[in-house]
């Protein structure tokens, strides 16, 4: 059994620019938030794998899943991701030439601790991106970086409604008061 094989190297880096940007998003501490990943390439035959990882502080990030979006989906390309303390490394290649589309190539599932302080920013760095030719060779990459914004929680008591009164002024005006 033969299968290709993805080959990241400094060769090869004239083939166009490659970009790729998580957007940035907010949730409420214990609750997540889905945020895009996106691939903007320049290059006339746009990459065919991409590799990518991203990372999180454990003190406000409970948990990221990362799944294949619709531009990995149009180019049958497959995603593989590996999570460690604080960060997931992704792959997406594909046992055939297929160009990745521009678009939504991963969306990412940020899940925040209950812990997670309100009104703070906690950032969701996009690093190590390689990405590579049907024929192997390294494209000239870039990166932008999401961050995701933590709600404050509502700290105002609930307060009860005041007595609410209605009375007939006339057969066609009704007056209300609280």
């Amino acid at each position: 059994f033969s299968a290709a094989v993805l080959v990241f190297s400094a060769a090869g880096l004239a083939h166009g620019q490659v970009s790729l940007s998580l957007t940035s998003g907010s949730a409420a501490p214990g609750s997540a938030v889905t945020l895009g990943l996106t691939l903007n390439s320049t290059a006339t035959n746009g990459p065919a794998g991409l590799q990518w990882t991203l990372g999180f502080s454990t003190a406000e990030v409970s948990s990221l899943t990362v799944t294949a979006g619709p531009a990995a989906a149009a180019a049958a390309k497959t995603l593989s991701c590996v999570p460690a303390s604080g960060s997931v490394r992704c792959i997406l290649y594909g046992l055939t030439p297929a160009v990745i589309p521009n678009g939504v190539v991963a969306n990412v599932q940020v899940t925040l601790t209950a812990a997670a302080t309100g009104g703070a920013s906690s950032p969701i760095p996009l690093t190590n991106i390689l990405a590579t030719t049907a024929g192997g060779a390294a494209m000239t990459t870039s990166g932008g970086s999401g961050v995701i914004t933590v709600q404050a929680t509502d700290t105002q008591a609930p307060t009860a409604p005041g007595t609410i009164t209605a009375s007939a002024a006339s057969a066609t005006q009704i007056n209300v008061s609280w």
